[in-house]
Formats: structure tokens, sequence, C-alpha cells
């Protein structure tokens, strides 16, 4: 409003119309506030999106490195099992061959 206007009118309107903005700059404010805390939330979502993230790689790190572990151990359970029909086998033919002798 222009000053001119403004020194027209009386007391009673200036509080009035003070009031009216002292209104309209809260409102705004609330709006502000509730846009900050949008934006607040997103960040926080993006960093908790990021966080999970890597909680994922982590736990697919810990599966991969599990599953090789297996793998590893499964491959030992098999030289130990083909070294003992070896032995087992070569046990075998020595008998037989013992019992051709005798």
């Amino acid at each position: 409003m222009e000053m001119k206007k403004l020194k027209k009118l009386s007391r009673e309107d200036l509080i009035e119309l003070l009031l009216e903005e002292t209104k309209r700059n809260e409102e705004l404010e609330a709006k502000l506030n509730e846009r900050v805390i949008k934006l607040e939330k997103a960040g926080s979502i993006a960093e908790a999106a990021l966080s999970l993230n890597n909680v994922f790689e982590d736990a697919q790190k810990a599966a991969d490195e599990y599953i090789a572990g297996i793998k590893n151990i499964y491959e030992e359970a098999n030289e130990q099992l083909a070294k003992i029909k070896r032995h087992a086998n070569n046990k075998g033919v020595v008998e037989s061959e013992k019992q051709e002798e005798e």
C-alpha cells in the first residue's frame, strides 16, 4: 500500500491491517517450514536409501564369501573322498594280490 494511503488510515485500520499482514506472514512461514521439512525428509530418505544400498552390498559380499567358503569345503571334501577311494582301491588290490599268492 502507498504511504499516502497508509497515512490516511485510522489507528484501528492500521492495527487491523497489521494483524492481517501478521497472519499472512505466519501462514507463509508455516508453508515455508513445511517445504523445509519435506526437503529434509527427502534428504533423509535419500541418505537412508544410500545407507540401505551399502547394507545390501555388504550383505551380498558376506553371502558371496560364505558361498565361496562352502565351495572350498566341498572341494576339499571331494579331494579327501578321492584319496580315501584311491587308498581303499590300492588296499583292495594289495589284499587281492595277497590272496592270489596264498
